[in-house]
């Protein structure tokens, strides 16, 4: 589908949306409030004044006024504490109070009201509901109270793994915070972890290089959030998959200075070591261990002008250092063969690697009411991530083939602003910015000359590689940037909603191996290379990913009815890769002299291809450099007037023991099998494969058949 159609029918779309007499639903970050009220005798009540008042609300007081079925609806209520005040004259005034609010609920309401004078208030306390009978949406909430309480690390990760029905994959289930703070690989009910989506108010902070899962990549200042809320089931047109939405709610200032300051900390002198005899008689010497656990948590904020402005802000600096089981430092990094200098018994003498992994976050949320009507909120968020040894470490890679992966940058910045045009039109929009580039770095005393060698057969107790990290060296650059924009209308009956949503990303991938080569082994002897292309690197853009929906919610006395219609529009590339020449090791030992023989093939050309082949044929026997005979092929691939000459120049190497090898990434063919050749000047030049031999040590070359 064409850019113009899609814009043509989103249009359209909207226009019908817009005309339709009610459709909505509450918003994903926030909360609604919504009842039905009566008179002694059970008679619904229209034109009863409802506010809704909390100190959660920049505007402190929100209202709404019932219809003429005595429903009313009050949506886009920030979490907290709320009381609702009913007032109709001619009836005493009621008051509840004490109802806690939290995101992407609906607290149910209701109040009877007698017959008396407006100056008469009747406070009624009572529980807050618990169950919302209008939203068909599963959730799971981590409130402020419980992130506190509950003795874990406070991540992410931590807390989804406490909801029911949810499972963490591609890390380890996180039990008292021992668990490093990775990824966020989330599935419930079959579904996909690249499905899974973070957004910090109610807007995705993944990063350019995905869907969602493991391109998470933001780890946040915990004791920012007033709540977490995980969505399991249920979700509205307003969301493009079905998978867990976890949606970080931040705090925001107040006209009261207001703050906290958490610290934990815990080291391997608190906690028990669990191997035995047993085990070490097996082969296992080490155990996996907490070496240190640390949180360090100020947050703080207040007013910068009363009633008009605030700020809320913090800084986090956390981390978990594990040690891996098994796995042992190498003794050398530049040894062709890993040690770790074993001593008589068989012990490892070197220190048992680490799994380092530790964040910083300094963030902060301003908000700002412009006008009665208007408020806008700010947020910056900047960190820094280091894993120290891999993503996910083992005792089979030693940390010499482990890359120290860094996220530098890795910030999001967000703007959102929300309008109550009346107590029935609300309007939002807002936009995020989150980049970042996982970049993998070699390990301090790695040099970039030292290759990688990968072990089939490793002895037990030793890694099956070492050396250096191959392609995880690099760059992992990406953008994603989104907005999303919404109208709501609500009735008491009817609450309705349009809107928006539209992702643009990118990401610029580079893989660095040192000597563009890696080795592999089989039981300590040479077995075979695996060579690269280099440089590698490839850049994708996702231009637009859009969705345009529409949704209501619609309530007949006990009944509520959720309904909705989303229309998705993407369109994706990726940029082409031109051919690039392989850099070889000894290039450079060798350039001169190929520019010099590609010069010379040039000009016998010009003097005919009998003097080429003449040339040819005396020098037959001579060997080129295994880089000068590679480059030439290559070179021959994207100049055909040189293929006449270049093909008999690839000749296999071989010798005594030794299989033969084509040198020219040509694989062999079966004896006088035609290969048919356009040249420059038009001419068909046509060659045969003869003498075909892939015995040990016999070898074979290209042989010319007529032209």
């Amino acid at each position: 589908m064409g850019v113009g159609r899609a814009v043509k029918l989103s249009v359209a779309l909207l226009l019908c949306l817009t005309l339709m007499p009610a459709i909505a639903l509450a918003q994903g970050q926030t909360g609604t409030i919504a009842g039905v009220v009566k008179d002694a005798t059970g008679a619904v009540l229209p034109g009863v004044t409802v506010e809704v008042a909390s100190p959660a609300l920049i505007e402190k007081v929100r209202t709404g006024v019932t219809d003429g079925e005595g429903a009313y609806k009050i949506i886009n209520l920030r979490p907290g504490t709320y009381s609702v005040t009913f007032t109709l004259t001619g009836f005493s005034t009621v008051k509840r109070e004490g109802i806690e609010l939290t995101s992407a609920f609906t607290a149910n309401v209701n109040a009877d009201m007698k017959v008396g004078t407006v100056a008469e208030t009747i406070t009624v306390t009572g529980e807050s509901p618990i169950v919302d009978t209008q939203n068909v949406v599963q959730k799971q909430t981590a409130s402020r109270e419980v992130m506190d309480a509950l003795p874990t690390d406070r991540n992410f990760v931590s807390f989804a793994a406490m909801t029911p029905g949810v499972f963490v994959t591609g890390v380890s289930q996180n039990v008292g915070g021992s668990i490093p703070e990775t990824g966020m690989n989330l599935v419930v009910h079959g579904s996909r972890a690249a499905d899974s989506l973070i957004m910090v108010d109610g807007m995705p902070i993944i990063n350019g290089s995905g869907q969602g899962g493991l391109q998470y990549g933001n780890y946040l200042n915990n004791s920012l959030a007033q709540e977490i809320t995980f969505q399991t089931g249920g979700n509205s047109a307003e969301f493009e998959r079905a998978s867990v939405m976890s949606n970080f709610i931040p705090k925001e200032g107040s006209n009261v200075f207001r703050g906290s300051f958490d610290f934990r900390y815990t080291n391997d002198s608190l906690e028990a070591n669990n191997l035995d005899k047993t085990q070490i008689a097996q082969g296992l010497k080490s155990a996996n261990l907490v070496k240190k656990i640390w949180d360090i948590n100020p947050v703080g904020g207040g007013p910068i002008i009363k009633d008009r402005m605030w700020i809320f802000g913090g800084y986090r600096h956390w981390g978990t250092y594990n040690n891996v089981a098994g796995s042992f430092k190498d003794a050398s990094f530049t040894e062709k063969l890993y040690s770790c200098n074993k001593d008589a018994a068989g012990n490892c003498t070197t220190e048992q690697n680490l799994f380092p992994v530790w964040h910083q976050s300094a963030a902060a949320r301003l908000t700002t009411q412009v006008s009665a009507k208007n408020k806008v909120n700010a947020y910056y968020d900047w960190q820094f991530t280091d894993f120290g040894n891999c993503f996910v470490p083992s005792f089979l890679t030693a940390i010499s083939a482990c890359p120290e992966f860094k996220n530098i940058p890795q910030y999001i910045i967000q703007a959102s602003w929300s309008s109550p045009v009346s107590s029935k039109l609300l309007l939002e929009a807002g936009g995020t910015l989150t980049a970042q580039d996982f970049h993998g770095f070699r390990q301090p005393g790695v040099s970039d000359t030292q290759i990688r060698y990968t072990e089939r057969l490793p002895q037990p107790g030793m890694p099956s590689a070492w050396g250096s990290a191959g392609t995880q060296y690099g760059a992992n650059r990406s953008n994603q940037i989104n907005y999303r924009a919404s109208a709501a209308y609500v009735t008491g009956s009817h609450s309705a909603k349009i809107g928006f949503n539209l992702m643009h990303q990118w990401r610029f991938v580079t893989q660095e191996p040192n000597n563009s080569f890696d080795a592999t082994l089989n039981n300590g002897a040479p077995f075979s290379i695996t060579e690269y292309a280099t440089p590698i690197n490839f850049h994708e853009t996702v231009n637009y990913n859009m969705g345009l929906y529409a949704q209501d919610q619609w309530t007949v006395k006990r009944l509520t009815l959720n309904y909705g219609v989303r229309i998705d529009f993407l369109k994706a590339a990726v940029d082409p890769q031109p051919g690039r020449r392989p850099v070889y090791a000894g290039a450079s030992i060798c350039r001169h002299r190929q520019r010099a023989e590609l010069e010379g093939l040039r000009s016998a050309y010009r003097r005919g291809l009998r003097s080429v082949r003449q040339r040819q044929d005396g020098a037959q026997g001579q060997r080129r450099p295994l880089c000068h005979r590679r480059r030439l092929h290559d070179r021959a691939r994207r100049e055909p007037r040189l293929v006449d000459d270049q093909l008999d120049d690839a000749h296999v190497v071989s010798g005594p023991g030794r299989p033969a090898r084509s040198t020219s990434g040509l694989q062999p063919a079966e004896p006088a099998r035609q290969r048919h050749l356009r040249s420059a000047r038009g001419a068909d030049i046509r060659h045969a494969r003869a003498d075909d031999d892939l015995r040990p040590g016999g070898g074979h070359r290209l042989g010319r058949a007529s032209v």
